[in-house]
C-alpha cells in the first residue's frame, strides 16, 4: 500500500478494494464475529461486507466479518462456474467486485467532473454516498460499515 500510496503522486493513485472474509460463525453463534481480514485489513484498502436478503431488507451474511468499510450483496451471487455454465455463490469476495465496479463509475464520474481525478476523491465519493434504506433495522453499523455501496 506504500507504492500505490507513492505512485498516488505521479497519477491519479490506485483504489483497492478486497473482501473483509469469511471466518465469521453467526449461525453457529450471533456473537461468533471475526473482523476484517489480511489483506483487506491493511490501511488504505477498502474492506467489503457482504449482504443478504430477509423479508425486513438486506442483512449481514452470517459468514461476513465484522468491521468492514462498505457491504455489497454477497449471498446468492450468479458467477462463472468453473469448466462453464452459472453457479451461485456466496462469500465477501462476491461482494467485493460489486464495490470494485462501483469505485470504477465514480472514478468515471469524477473524472467528468471539475473534482481532481484522484484515488482520494472517488473513494470518498464512494464511502460517503452509502446508503441505509435497504438494509434492515437491526443491521450493526460494525457489520455493514457505511451502509450498501451505490452508483453514482
Amino acid at each position: 500500500m506504500q507504492l500505490f500510496r507513492g505512485q498516488a503522486a505521479f497519477g491519479g493513485g490506485t483504489v483497492v478494494v478486497a473482501a473483509a472474509g469469511n471466518e465469521s460463525k453467526r449461525r453457529v453463534d450471533p456473537a461468533f464475529e471475526i473482523g476484517v481480514s489480511i489483506p483487506a485489513a491493511a490501511d488504505g484498502v477498502i474492506s467489503t461486507g457482504a449482504l443478504g436478503g430477509s423479508p425486513a431488507g438486506l442483512t449481514v451474511a452470517p459468514f461476513s466479518n465484522t468491521f468492514p468499510q462498505i457491504a455489497a450483496p454477497g449471498v446468492g451471487v450468479v458467477s462463472a462456474k468453473a469448466g462453464g455454465g452459472l453457479v451461485s455463490l456466496n462469500g465477501t469476495s462476491m461482494a467485493t467486485p460489486h464495490v470494485a465496479g462501483v469505485a470504477a463509475l465514480w472514478w468515471e464520474e469524477v473524472t467528468a467532473s471539475p473534482l481532481p481525478a484522484m484515488a482520494t476523491v472517488v473513494v470518498s465519493r464512494l464511502l460517503a454516498t452509502a446508503d441505509l434504506s435497504a438494509l434492515a433495522p437491526d443491521v450493526d453499523v460494525a457489520d455493514r460499515g457505511v451502509g450498501l455501496v451505490r452508483a453514482p
